[in-house]
């Protein structure tokens, strides 16, 4: 026996008047009370009464305004129908779009685009009201790129409802899904550098990526990372102002790049130390750099690391130690042997001696020597 068509009874209204129906079956609208049922009748007053119950009204949201997830995830969003404690008169279907914001299309998939609530479905009663829940499944690109946390919105559209129901979209018709990075970088210097005097030195500071997720290593954001000179007393043998050209700090940025297709990248940037080519004679010197003052929009997800880097100035003045010239003196006095050494370099400045230099001299006493 099918169910009752209340609705049927309300359209057969006319104004001023009381006109009485005959149920086509024995079966009667739930919610309608005892006293509203004369035998197999009911009175459209009664009827009019309880109205609000017979007609199925509502809203459809998300049940949220935003959520989070991994990258490597395969999250859902809720969505929810709320009416009141009425059958729906058929499906209710509910249109979803997606808007690109820092994710891009590449970086998601939404897919269906819509969610129908049946009337077949469930759903619990809370306060008099039924509430209907369905899952709309996301798609999300687990990459192998530094890129930070990204977002996207998603946005209820048109709604299709049987013609009884009365359907509208709720206060929460939009959404704000991020998804968050799983890869991590790690900065430092990529080995202590040595260089000619005569030459400037470049030190190569090295950005290692690395992820569980498919496709190319690379960097999406701007990265600076200041790399700063530590001249404090002692920190290398070198002097500054003197041996190099000081800096108090240069900042090394890491360009946005695909570096290949591994699963642990490097991406590199460098800073040039200016050499001061001399003319002394002082063995190879040392200066001290360190990497720190981190700065990006990723800070959480990159990390420095052997921040401390030596770079060695290789000293590039030659010495020649030799007497002077064969020498004389007569019987009655003492010789005295002078001798040089003789520094040579391609650098400017005065020609000098910066280390303690001591030559053993040996006296030969050959037989007919």
């Amino acid at each position: 026996m099918r169910k009752f068509a209340w609705r049927e009874v309300l359209r057969s209204l006319s104004q001023g008047g009381i006109v009485k129906r005959r149920m086509s079956g024995t079966r009667r609208h739930r919610g309608v009370p005892q006293s509203a049922r004369i035998g197999n009748f009911a009175t459209v007053t009664e009827q009019l009464e309880w109205r609000a119950m017979l007609a199925a009204t509502g809203t459809v949201q998300f049940s949220a305004a935003s959520s989070s997830h991994l990258e490597a995830a395969s999250p859902s969003i809720t969505v929810t129908l709320t009416t009141n404690n009425a059958d729906l008169d058929g499906a209710v279907t509910v249109n979803i779009s997606a808007a690109a914001g820092t994710a891009t299309t590449a970086d998601f998939t939404l897919d269906p685009s819509s969610v129908t609530f049946n009337t077949v479905d469930s759903y619990s009663v809370v306060d008099s009201t039924r509430i209907y829940t369905k899952s709309l499944p996301l798609s999300l690109v687990d990459d192998r790129r530094l890129e930070g946390d990204e977002s996207f919105s998603l946005s209820l559209g048109a709604i299709t409802n049987a013609s009884g129901d009365s359907i509208t979209r709720g206060a929460v018709a939009t959404h704000t899904a991020t998804i968050t990075d799983d890869e991590t970088g790690v900065i430092n210097f990529l080995a202590d550098a040595s260089a000619a005097e005569s030459s400037n030195q470049t030190q190569t500071a090295t950005l290692t990526i690395t992820g569980t997720g498919t496709g190319n290593d690379g960097l999406d954001v701007q990265l600076t990372v200041e790399a700063t000179v530590a001249a404090a007393p002692n920190s290398g043998t070198a002097t500054s102002g003197t041996d190099y050209t000081a800096y108090g700090s240069k900042t090394l940025t890491f360009a946005v790049s695909d570096v290949g297709t591994s699963v642990t990248s490097i991406t590199s940037t460098t800073a040039t130390l200016e050499v001061s080519g001399d003319r002394r004679l002082e063995g190879d010197e040392t200066v001290e750099l360190t990497i720190g003052n981190l700065s990006s929009t990723l800070n959480s997800q990159v990390s420095l690391n052997d921040t401390t880097h030596t770079a060695t100035i290789i000293d590039d003045e030659t010495g020649v130690i030799n007497f002077l010239a064969d020498a004389s003196a007569a019987e009655s006095s003492n010789q005295t042997q002078t001798a040089t050494l003789t520094i040579t370099g391609t650098g400017s400045g005065n020609v000098g001696l910066d280390v303690q230099l001591t030559v053993e001299a040996t006296v030969a006493a050959a037989p007919n020597s």
